[in-house]
């Protein structure tokens, strides 16, 4: 079975909110050396909870349809304008990108409602010491 048929299989066995590593009725040969503890590894995100931390290794599913989320709704997720355009290759899920892919770049960033906060606070701190 090819790489993109098991991802499609992921999709399939995994419910909102939770991980394939979580899914016990899911034979060995489908899901792999997926230890218990792998609780971020293929989570499908669920719409009534915050959403996990987004990290560079991991890429996680729409709540509802059987895929991954894009590069636009890392961004979404992340508090980013939708404005906001993001440049680079987009990694296959089946393989690599020499260059750093758009998801990549998204979960490696601050988000920009945390850089705007800590901005504030140090622009009041300097003014209330007169710096």
């Amino acid at each position: 079975m090819n790489r993109e048929a098991v991802a499609f299989l992921f999709f399939c066995f995994v419910p909102e909110g939770s991980y394939f590593a979580a899914q016990k009725h899911v034979s060995l040969d489908i899901r792999g050396n997926l230890m218990p503890k792998d609780t971020t590894k293929y989570l499908r995100l669920d719409r009534s909870k915050p959403s996990n931390t987004l990290r560079c290794g991991e890429i996680f599913f729409h709540p509802i349809q059987n895929r991954y989320l894009t590069p636009r709704e890392y961004m979404r997720i992340h508090g980013y304008d939708d404005d906001y355009i993001l440049l680079g290759p987009i990694r296959s899920r089946t393989g690599s990108v020499k260059d750093l892919d758009q998801h990549r770049q998204v979960a490696n960033s601050v988000p920009p409602p945390m850089a705007y906060a800590i901005g504030k606070k140090l622009v009041e701190y300097l003014n209330e010491q007169n710096l």
